[in-house]
């Protein structure tokens, strides 16, 4: 099982159960990784300001989430 909780990238950390529906009973497939990530990025609601923008926070949360939940699967 795979819990997903974010930090700097929402005005408090935030966990993300829809990430976990996304990639619950499966074997680390490439699609639901990614299904997950997609959750994330929408779910988030970042603030602008002079480290980052909310769009360039959303993406990173997108990228991050991919490569945790790939190196998870892999151990």
């Amino acid at each position: 099982m795979a819990s997903l909780a974010v930090g700097g990238a929402h005005s408090t950390p935030l966990f993300i159960a829809e990430a976990e529906k996304a990639v619950k009973g499966g074997r680390g497939e490439e699609k639901a990784i990614k299904e997950a990530a997609e959750v994330a990025g929408a779910t988030v609601e970042p603030p602008s300001d002079v480290h980052g923008s909310a769009d360039f926070r959303r993406r990173m949360v997108k990228v991050l989430t991919v490569r945790a939940l790939r190196e998870a699967w892999q151990k």
